[in-house]
């Protein structure tokens, strides 16, 4: 069990240490009039969730442990809904209703688009 502890807290720190330098990054790169960090990592993280879980679940290609350390632990850390929450609430109190309505739909939609995505790419690759 301390294992599966291990796996989960050195998959956060890192997923949290990656979705910190997005929040650095993206805004010098794309701009800060957009929470284009947090839709680029919700975005990703769903890619990476379901390319990653095709490869174990379909293709058995990990030892299931490792979906603690990489969808559990990393991407944990990494995607951002509570973050999502909390900006598209800012947007709407700031008056920019269109934009969060935007930024909720691309997030929503987004993610799932993004999910089916890195499972077709896997199967793909495989």
């Amino acid at each position: 069990m301390i294992t599966e502890f291990i796996l989960v807290g050195a998959g956060g720190a890192a997923g949290s240490m990656a979705r910190f330098a997005c929040s650095l990054v993206l805004p010098r790169w794309l701009g800060s009039d957009f929470p284009y960090a947090t839709t680029t990592v919700n975005l990703l993280g769903s890619f990476i969730a379901l390319f990653f879980l095709y490869l174990l679940l379909e293709k058995g290609l990990f030892d299931p442990r490792m979906r603690l350390l990489v969808v559990t632990g990393f991407l944990g850390g990494f995607t951002t809904f509570s973050t999502f929450a909390v900006e598209t609430l800012q947007l709407v109190w700031e008056g920019e209703g269109a934009k969060a309505l935007f930024y909720w739909g691309l997030n929503t939609l987004g993610v799932l688009l993004a999910g089916v995505a890195g499972w077709r790419t896997a199967q793909w690759l495989s």
